[in-house]
């Protein structure tokens, strides 16, 4: 298995992934170039992840797995995602869910449920965060992450 950074050229493998899994694309386009992909042996996506970055905070998004990935690789892949966002110099990371499998494998990860109060306004101006948070019983989650420069 390999993760990587998408490329321009991703976009039509990531739009296709994320619509056989039922998510919305609008305003994807955009965001193109801010995807991780995980892929198998012979260069297949097998988990995709968006993010929408501003400043030194990032919103995750749109994250879907096929169905034949492993849970360990799921959270290897994850654990990938939030070191290359850390090597960005991004310290806080939120996402957005109503999905208890999720909600516990983010949990494994560190993050911890918060409310929308304290979310940031950098965070909170995000098209995806205005979309998503008002849909029923969506629970805000975020993880602090140590950068190189980081002194806490």
């Amino acid at each position: 298995m390999k993760i990587r950074s998408s490329l321009p050229e991703d976009f039509e493998t990531i739009f296709s992934f994320l619509g056989q899994a039922g998510l919305s694309t609008i305003g994807l386009q955009e965001q193109q170039e801010s995807f991780f992909i995980l892929e198998d042996e012979v260069g297949e996506a097998k988990a995709v992840v968006g993010y929408e970055q501003n400043g030194n905070e990032a919103l995750l998004r749109s994250l879907v797995v096929a169905p034949t990935i492993y849970s360990q690789h799921m959270v290897l892949f994850l654990q990938s995602v939030l070191e290359k966002l850390s090597e960005e110099m991004i310290t806080h990371v939120y996402l957005l869910t109503r999905q208890n499998v999720v909600q516990d494998l983010f949990l494994l990860l560190g993050f911890q449920q918060t409310d929308e109060a304290d979310v940031s306004e950098n965070i909170k101006e995000m098209q995806h965060f205005q979309n998503t948070i008002k849909n029923e019983n969506v629970l805000v989650y975020q993880k602090e992450l140590y950068t190189k420069l980081s002194t806490n």
